[in-house]
């Protein structure tokens, strides 16, 4: 059986979307008959993920993980902090390498470079190498089987919001983010999902009162139910905002960190979703107030902006992904752009 290594980086408040989406690449290559093993920089509490996972100092290149990499079929690397040098060493010493990289979009010798970002096929990588496979596009999004498609969602009336800003709120916006919802829609249910169990505990307490129920981490089915069941949601840029799409679940987004904006602006201009603005902008608040009230007049844009999610993300990268890395590895063959 041959072995794909995959290398990423999280910690309690940062890199859920790396650990999601290489979990869900690794569950890709299990369903084709590889063996996945996930190797994450640092140690990070990560229990239930459906694939062997292992806390490992990868970065430094500890010896005690290096014969794992020099046996394996395959490398995939996902990673914003890695040293240069690492990144040199692992490519140098993988018999195939691959990276998802959208962002910084570094320069690789070879191999094969995932961007499942919206519209990276137009803007990522304009200077590509003769020798590199690129897979760049929304159709190479890497979701968990729960967000693979065939429900179709489409609401008509915001009854019920979804508030997400990953697994640690870093910019603490659910408080004056459910101030504003309840300004505006003072009828409505709102679930928020929170980073952990003693979060959700204590944003309850301190929101008593509330028609709101505060999630502690959910597994993958439940968070694509709780989204089905949903109309909207308001939420950060990164591996939700594509879970929302395949769902079509429209959204309010909020730019919480540099790398999301492009993002942002791609699935606004699509029609998907309103950008608010960034987490600092001082009208942030009275924007996504005005962007709820004009949502709740108009049922007809939420069911638009729902296909449109979907006719955007289908929730099949994952299995392209891990088809095409399969068939190029045991089966080399010219480098192809796609």
């Amino acid at each position: 059986m041959p072995q794909v290594l995959i290398l990423t980086e999280a910690g309690p408040t940062w890199g859920s979307g790396h650990l999601i989406r290489c979990t869900a690449l690794g569950m890709a290559f299990s369903e084709i008959g590889w063996d996945s093993k996930l190797r994450v920089q640092p140690e990070i509490s990560a229990p239930g993920l459906p694939l062997e996972h292992l806390a490992a100092p990868w970065h430094n290149l500890a010896s005690a993980w290096q014969s794992e990499l020099e046996q394996s079929a395959l490398v995939v690397l996902d990673s914003y902090r890695a040293p240069q040098s690492t990144i040199d060493a692992i490519i140098a010493r993988a018999k195939n390498f691959s990276a998802i990289d959208d962002f910084p979009h570094r320069d690789y010798p070879h191999g094969t470079i995932i961007d499942g970002s919206l519209n990276a096929e137009h803007d990522a990588y304009p200077a590509r190498r003769g020798a590199v496979n690129y897979l760049l596009g929304s159709r190479f999004a890497c979701l968990r089987p729960a967000f693979r498609g065939g429900c179709i969602h489409r609401p008509t009336a915001i009854e019920r919001l979804l508030v997400s800003f990953g697994s640690g709120d870093i910019r603490a916006l659910t408080t004056p983010a459910l101030e504003s919802i309840f300004s505006t829609l003072p009828l409505v249910r709102v679930d928020i999902l929170t980073g952990d169990a003693a979060a959700a505990r204590q944003l309850a307490r301190k929101h008593e009162g509330l028609q709101a129920i505060f999630h502690p981490p959910l597994d993958a089915l439940s968070v694509q139910q709780l989204m089905l069941d949903c109309d909207l949601a308001v939420c950060g840029g990164g591996q939700t905002l594509y879970e929302l799409a395949a769902c079509g679940v429209p959204a309010v987004a909020i730019e919480l960190i540099e790398n999301q904006h492009q993002d942002l602006i791609n699935f606004a201009a699509a029609g998907f979703i309103d950008f608010a603005g960034h987490w600092q902008d001082d009208d942030l608040w009275l924007k996504l107030g005005h962007a709820l009230a004009t949502l709740q007049r108009s049922p007809t844009t939420l069911a638009q902006r729902a296909a449109t999610g979907q006719s955007l993300v289908d929730g099949q990268g994952a299995g392209r992904v891990a088809r095409f890395l399969a068939n190029s590895t045991t089966h080399p063959a010219a480098p192809r752009h796609f």
